[in-house]
């Protein structure tokens, strides 16, 4: 069985955030409270997948769901159960929970039985208004053992061409292995390394490459799919980074450009040691094509070597950055 869901959105961009990962339920700990810190920024849709692996001899007495006062079900009914093997049972929950998701809402879950279950994740899929941008998403719940699967890309988006693709696969791993995944238009084979419990692939393809078959393969036949999501998406980004640094006794001269196509929403330097930050500075918006020359003073630092400076930028509610290593005199 497989489940598939579907929009187009303008004027929006995505975020998917994993709020929860391999937290055990049990007949001593059966509540599991987590907040979901979601944006100050107008949510146009958002979807809960929650995925959980139980003994296939579970007794559930009772079972809730719920985020804030909003109860999402009372039953243990999961939307796809699939049988693993003869110890395990592979469960999925999905949820529109657009009109329900406010600003740090809480999700609760609550368990009465005599086995332990492993909540493997609770994995948000959030759209969020956002001028300019605008994103197709398309997405498959299948549970499947995780050794060849094809899922093709398609450009489904109807009023916008997209710039960018990515593709998150989620995947539930009972052992380290390794991960396989290659498009059928590249001989390129890209190698990911799972861990056990809930792991999210992500691959990038460029537009000039779709249609595509995407091929995904595991060495190891306990390792499952559970959900493909491709983004296709149309985004103005800015591209910053440091490319010019002089340093002059007590002073530290640094040029900063934007070969991106639009400004940032925010940007700054950190200066950091040993990933401690010793100094912060907001740095005014640069426009693309443009040069903005910064100055530290380096008396509030000291001298020290192996000085990153941490080059940060912020766009549609995701964090970029580029930093450099320098050694003060």
């Amino acid at each position: 069985m497989e489940i598939k869901f579907s929009n187009e959105f303008t004027d929006s961009t995505y975020i998917v955030t994993p709020i929860l990962e391999s937290q055990i339920l049990s007949p001593i700990n059966n509540n599991i409270v987590t907040k979901i810190s979601s944006l100050n920024a107008p949510v146009e849709n958002a979807y809960l997948i929650l995925v959980i692996t139980r003994p296939n001899n579970t007794d559930i007495i009772k079972w809730k769901i719920s985020i804030d006062r909003v109860i999402l079900t009372r039953e243990f009914k999961p939307h796809i159960d699939i049988s693993i093997n003869n110890k395990y049972i592979q469960s999925v929950f999905i949820y529109d929970i657009s009109k329900i998701l406010r600003n740090d809402s809480y999700l609760k879950i609550s368990y009465e039985g005599k086995n332990h279950i492993r909540i493997d994740t609770a994995t948000l899929l959030s759209i969020y208004r956002y001028k300019g941008f605008h994103v197709y998403l398309d997405c498959i719940v299948d549970i499947c053992k995780a050794e060849n699967i094809q899922k093709s890309v398609e450009n489904l988006a109807r009023s916008f061409n997209p710039n960018n693709i990515r593709i998150n696969t989620g995947l539930v791993a009972e052992r380290i292995t390794e991960l396989s995944v290659s498009t059928s238009n590249s001989e390129n084979i890209t190698t990911y390394k799972l861990v056990p419990g809930f792991n999210i692939v992500e691959l990038n393809i460029s537009p000039e490459k779709i249609p595509a078959i995407i091929n995904i393969g595991s060495k190891d036949e306990l390792t499952r799919h559970i959900f493909t999501c491709t983004f296709l998406s149309y985004e103005q980004q800015p591209r910053l980074f440091i490319n010019k640094i002089d340093i002059n006794e007590d002073k530290l001269l640094l040029t900063i450009s934007n070969i991106g196509d639009s400004l940032p929403d925010k940007s700054e330097l950190v200066i950091l040691r040993y990933g401690v930050p010793l100094q912060k500075i907001d740095i005014e918006p640069i426009k693309p094509g443009e040069k903005s020359d910064i100055t530290v003073d380096t008396k509030a630092i000291g001298r020290y070597k192996n000085v990153v400076l941490r080059l940060i930028w912020y766009k549609a509610f995701k964090i970029y950055y580029d930093e450099k290593t320098i050694k003060l005199p």
